[in-house]
């Protein structure tokens, strides 16, 4: 199961999957194994689970990124009303030509 599920996620998961997408492939099998017992064995719930827990996690990182301004979703996408200028390439307090 725990294979089946790696390569629903990855597609054609290799050994590099799982060292660079550890978070990933252990979330697969905590899906599958909680406390020493196996709670699932249906590939599609634990696909629709990763899959699910995946676009929650991108759209944290997304909206909790404070330098892209103006940019990505959440509650800090906009314009960011701030004293530190460099940050929006808008000088405050300087004169412009």
């Amino acid at each position: 199961v725990f294979v089946e599920g790696l390569g629903r996620h990855f597609e054609n998961a290799c050994e590099l999957d799982l060292g660079f997408y550890f978070d990933e492939a252990h979330h697969i099998l905590a899906e599958i194994i909680q406390g020493g017992l196996v709670l699932e064995t249906n590939g599609d719930e634990i696909s629709n689970s990763v899959k699910l827990a995946s676009k929650a996690r991108r759209n944290s990182f997304a909206s909790a990124k404070p330098l892209s301004l103006g940019s990505g979703a959440g509650p800090r996408s906009g314009s960011l009303h701030t004293p530190l200028g460099w940050l929006t390439d808008k000088p405050a307090g300087v004169a412009t030509r």
